[in-house]
């Protein structure tokens, strides 16, 4: 999803735990269970990792999972 305010790359930067030597997280993905709740900051991620690129196929099997356990 693009955000040109970049309101979530920011938010991602001060609280997400992934390592990013730009002031706003980008080119990342972060991946959450399907019962996940978004309260003061998501629960149960299931992956994260930067660049997108980089780490596709490490992305592709963790959704891969997340997909067969859906409804766990």
């Amino acid at each position: 999803m693009w955000d040109p305010a970049h309101v979530l790359g920011f938010w991602y930067k001060k609280e997400g735990h992934l390592v990013h030597k730009d002031q706003v997280v980008w080119d990342a993905y972060y991946l959450y269970a399907s019962k996940s709740e978004w309260s003061e900051v998501p629960s149960r991620v299931i992956d994260a990792g930067t660049t997108v690129w980089d780490l596709r196929e490490r992305l592709k099997k963790s959704v891969e999972l997340a997909i067969k356990n859906i409804d766990k």
